[in-house]
């Protein structure tokens, strides 16, 4: 690969980061303050109910919610402890993991006005059509009695307060909380994604043959059927799937398809659809995958008919193009590039000294000094698919009466706690309120 070769592709890279780059600030800036705003208690507490109107609140709640596939794990766990039906449960479920304010305005640079719009559509339309088929299948279901378990308080959902605690937020604590949130804790929880998104469809317009796509898939609903058969399996954040689907489709992918792609890469991947059905059983599963595969290809095919002519921005098309929108950038444009270069470097390394703190950390290896008079209780745990679950049960553990160390691997499902006189059915309690399942090894 020689030199040339790399610059183009860093090049491409760079352009497709820049485009995105003002979008991205403004949502997260948004997305901070809806997590001030807007608090997961609230949302739990709206979500009651069953049966179509159920169904089409959740999906006006979550739609806007900066909240992950992985994120709305443990956050569908809360909502089966405060009542929620399972109507509204799988419509906040398939709606919140497409969208967020963060990704629809980037959405809106790279792709243009219609798709973004229609991106929204299906993702409050799939909600509400998934979350009124799971309440028909489950007719029998019972809201769950409302508990005050908490669960997922990571970046990827809104923010936690301990129960019967009113949190009191002035202007200046809220500005902070918000910035806070947005540009450090959302950032850093995407940043590998927006990365890898950014290099992989640098990559594409690079190398990628510009008639690649039409020669060897001809036919649009072809294209869509591979499109999907490769994004259900995948993991991909709603923000880091945008510039691959923009590099597609300058090598002759339709929109449509890359409606595709954007709805259900980030709405499924394996470890999520396999703790979901955990937590909501099979039938839901069942019903919250169906629908994300029957719309996503129903919408993209509609998206073809309803604007046959759409096409990408005009600097989204130019990027093939001898890279030219780098040289008529403004200067506002160069600025926002290097502020989310700068923050999306931060999170990096965040994300870095956390991973090694956490290997140095392995089971079984505690702090140099400690008391032997402690016991060691070694726990199994179940659910945990990323990072922010990880965390999720230390914090859980810690907060137990006697824990004096905490070592949670997502690697091996376990955690190991050393403490003196600790009960474990608190520890396992800890655990599951949180919403994962727990055992004592």
């Amino acid at each position: 690969m020689g030199v040339d070769i790399i610059t183009d592709w860093l090049i491409a890279s760079l352009d497709l980061f820049r485009l995105m780059a003002p979008y991205l600030l403004l949502g997260f800036t948004l997305a901070g303050i809806l997590h001030v705003v807007v608090r997961k208690e609230w949302v739990a507490g709206h979500l009651g109910g069953r049966g179509f109107w159920a169904s089409v609140k959740a999906s006006l709640l979550g739609t806007p919610l900066p909240i992950c596939s992985c994120g709305v794990v443990p956050f569908a766990d809360l909502l089966k402890r405060q009542g929620a039906s399972k109507s509204a449960i799988t419509s906040f479920l398939i709606s919140t993991p497409q969208t967020g304010v963060d990704s629809i305005l980037a959405s809106y640079a790279i792709l243009g006005l219609p798709l973004a719009l229609w991106k929204v559509l299906t993702a409050m339309v799939s909600g509400v059509l998934g979350g009124t088929v799971a309440g028909w299948v489950d007719r029998d279901e019972r809201p769950a009695e409302a508990t005050e378990a908490d669960s997922c308080g990571d970046s990827c959902c809104a923010s936690e307060a301990a129960p019967g605690v009113q949190r009191r937020t002035t202007i200046v604590t809220g500005t902070q909380e918000a910035i806070s949130y947005g540009w450090g804790v959302l950032i850093k929880d995407i940043a590998l994604w927006l990365l890898i998104g950014t290099l992989l469809g640098g990559a594409i317009a690079t190398f990628v043959p510009q008639s690649f796509l039409t020669r060897d898939f001809s036919n649009p609903y072809l294209q869509m059927v591979a499109v999907l058969l490769v994004a259900v399996p995948l993991y991909v954040c709603a923000t880091g799937s945008l510039p691959v689907a923009a590099a597609l489709v300058l090598k002759g992918m339709p929109l449509g398809a890359a409606i595709v792609f954007l709805i259900a890469g980030p709405a499924t991947n394996v470890a999520t659809l396999t703790i979901l059905g955990k937590v909501l059983g099979r039938k839901t599963l069942a019903v919250y995958l169906g629908t994300i595969l029957v719309a996503s290809y129903a919408f993209g095919v509609a998206f073809g008919l309803v604007f046959p002519g759409a096409a990408l921005p005009a600097a989204s098309a130019a990027l093939h193009h001898e890279h030219g929108g780098l040289g008529s950038a403004s200067w506002w444009e160069w600025a926002c590039t290097l502020l989310l270069l700068v923050l999306v470097i931060r999170g990096l390394a965040i994300r870095w000294q956390e991973k090694t703190a956490s290997r140095r950390a392995s089971p079984g290896e505690f702090a140099e000094g400690e008391t032997h008079s402690m016991d060691t209780i070694e726990l199994k745990v179940t659910g945990m698919s990323c990072g922010h679950c990880r965390g999720q049960v230390d914090k859980a553990l810690r907060s137990v009466d006697g824990v004096d160390e905490v070592v949670v691997s997502l690697e091996e499902s376990s955690a190991q706690v050393r403490g003196a006189q600790v009960d474990v059915a608190k520890l396992v309690a800890a655990i599951q309120a949180k919403g994962f399942e727990a055992s004592a090894r």
